[in-house]
């Protein structure tokens, strides 16, 4: 195996924080948990009243699974993260949901929350609350969402 330090002929050029990628593994391995549960419960119910209520238990944590693994996605036309309204529990989210750099009003630090939580509010209205592994997350996710939307507000809630 050789190594070259020869610079790179492509034109491929990639600014700082111009794609970034936010997975929180906790919820993640939550969520598999429940979907082997509730797979486990549509054994265990099988002939039974109840495993119409398991199955359709273990396909919602499936997809909740499937969005959480995703994580919040940031790119140059879009911010995409799992749908977990605020005002609701954390444990409910219901797939994915879009936003533009421009659509974003403010972002909100929650520290009593949780080190990595933020609400991103919207300019229409709607919030969505960003649960993220850690607050270096956090900072990283301020930065790609400061170089999209420069002067977007982020504040602090005490």
């Amino acid at each position: 195996m050789s190594i070259s330090t020869t610079p790179r002929k492509g034109k491929v050029r990639r600014r700082p924080h111009e794609h970034a990628s936010f997975r929180n593994i906790r919820w993640c391995f939550l969520w598999a948990t429940l979907v082997v549960a509730g797979a486990s419960g549509v054994l265990l119910f099988l002939g039974t009243n109840m495993e119409l209520a398991a199955l359709l238990f273990s396909i919602y944590a499936l997809q909740a699974l499937v969005a959480e693994f995703m994580g919040v996605r940031v790119s140059a036309g879009k911010v995409s993260m799992p749908r977990r309204p605020v005002g609701l529990w954390a444990i409910a989210l219901f797939w994915r949901t879009r936003a533009a750099p421009n659509e974003i009003d403010s972002l909100i630090s929650l520290p009593q929350k949780g080190l990595g939580v933020v609400e991103l509010e919207r300019v229409h209205g709607g919030s969505m609350r960003l649960l993220l592994p850690d607050k270096h997350s956090k900072h990283a996710l301020f930065a790609a969402l400061l170089h999209l939307r420069p002067g977007v507000p982020i504040l602090r809630a005490s």
